[in-house]
């Protein structure tokens, strides 16, 4: 029989977890490897600031939630911002919805469900939210369902937080925390962080669907998966409240959800936490932390198996000729057939390298074409450009072409790639993202 979160105000939750088990919300990172440049990042992050609980005992001191029964009468909500990227109303939110103090207002409203099988349907987030004398609400909203997965937005699209992520599932919940005390020391999801502008990058990763500000050369994108080191030693006097804490952000992280002070974490307010022993929270700063690769978080649709890993713990050299049926591109290309079952074409027009597999390139004079067939398994392009006079472009199997909607809002990205997931297929392209697969879908063609 599921359990049911209680109904109220910052309601105990009865250990209920929004969304599923594979959710990059609900994913330990603990032993997740790191991105390559995580220490030089580390570097530059505000790295003596120290981890502030941006939540506490006072009703103003948070982001507070409410739980409502399944039947909670729909009242109408008028959407005032951004209302092209929102979600319209109704919503069941319940007379007297508590709504963050301060500049962001939001509010949330979570619906129980006892279908669902971790007790939790809806979760309606407002940004903004003004209510009127005669109870009428209004601001930008968006939905999520609990008993999805992760990038329920389409791409590009905000939500209440900048990066188009739910806010619910990453905040701390005082009787989540008692019931880590009194069991295994851990809360079992990420936590959400905010950044300052200046240090964010205007791009986002998965599960991020969106991005702000105007700063391409930020450090970290919205999405990023940071990690406290596991090897940090906890002091030894500290609250069993904050021990939690911590351990949790050794083990299931904190996720970059949106503009605001550095090394923010959110929780929820309640009148039980101790805000003399949470702010020793302090002691623990950014330098501490790593940035974790969480590419194998967020699996596509249909992923299809890896690459056949080859026996060998070296390279292996061979050549192979890329003729394009066109004539425009030809010569022998050096293959290497990596350790992990990877394979990479070095070429000699434009130096590109791409993943063995490949039919052929393409050249119409300005813009490389990389032709990809059906069974090519997991490709990788290293040097893809995705814009441009001198751009690329991806050919896929003209079998894709009626899918490619669902292949763009499909793809999946890492710190610094993207992966294009097509039948059981996929191809990665590093160094873009998916808002650049969004503005740039002209690039993808089809043969065959």
């Amino acid at each position: 029989m599921t359990t049911l979160p209680n109904a109220g105000v910052d309601a105990n939750l009865n250990g209920d977890l929004p969304f599923s088990a594979s959710s990059a919300w609900n994913e330990r990172v603990d032993t997740a490897p790191l991105v390559a440049s995580s220490a030089a990042i580390i570097a530059q992050l505000a790295p003596s600031t120290g981890v502030h609980p941006d939540f506490g005992s006072a009703p103003t001191s948070g982001i507070p939630y409410v739980v409502v029964p399944a039947n909670q009468p729909m009242v109408p909500f008028t959407l005032t911002e951004y209302p092209s990227e929102a979600d319209p109303g109704p919503y069941p939110i319940p007379a007297g919805a508590p709504i963050e103090a301060g500049s962001d207002h939001h509010m949330i409203v979570v619906q129980q469900d006892p279908n669902s099988p971790n007790g939790i349907g809806k979760i309606y987030e407002a940004f903004n939210t003004s209510v009127d004398a005669r109870g009428n609400y209004s601001g930008f909203g968006a939905v999520f369902d609990s008993t999805k997965g992760d990038l329920q937005r389409p791409i590009g699209n905000t939500s209440a937080d900048a990066a188009g992520l739910p806010i619910f599932p990453g905040l701390l919940k005082y009787d989540e925390v008692q019931q880590a005390i009194a069991g295994d020391g851990v809360v079992h999801h990420a936590i959400r962080v905010t950044f300052d502008s200046t240090l964010l990058k205007n791009a986002f990763v998965s599960p991020a669907e969106h991005s702000a500000g105007n700063n391409p050369n930020g450090l970290i994108p919205f999405g990023t998966r940071l990690r406290l080191d596991p090897n940090y030693v906890i002091p030894p006097n500290t609250s069993p409240e904050n021990r939690v804490i911590i351990q949790t952000m050794k083990t299931y992280g904190l996720i970059v959800a949106d503009i605001g002070a550095n090394w923010f974490i959110t929780g929820s307010p309640d009148a039980r936490w101790n805000d003399s022993t949470l702010h020793d929270l302090l002691q623990t700063t950014g330098k501490n932390f790593q940035v974790v690769d969480a590419s194998h978080l967020t699996p596509g649709p249909n992923p299809g198996p890896g690459p056949t890993p080859n026996p060998s713990h070296a390279p292996v050299l061979h050549s192979v000729d890329t003729t394009a049926p066109n004539g425009k591109v030809s010569g022998v290309e050096q293959v290497t057939d990596n350790p992990d079952g990877t394979h990479t074409i070095q070429g000699n027009t434009g130096q590109r390298a791409v993943s063995a597999h490949i039919d052929t390139f393409q050249n119409d004079g300005h813009n490389m074409g990389f032709v990809f067939k059906e069974g090519a398994g997991q490709e990788l392009v290293t040097d893809f450009k995705v814009s441009g006079r001198q751009h690329d472009y991806i050919i896929l199997p003209f079998s894709q072409s009626a899918n490619l909607a669902a292949i763009i809002q499909g793809a999946t990205d890492s710190y610094d790639a993207t992966t294009i997931h097509y039948g059981t297929d996929s191809v990665t392209l590093q160094g873009v993202t998916r808002a650049d697969i969004q503005a740039h879908r002209h690039d993808f063609r089809f043969h065959g």
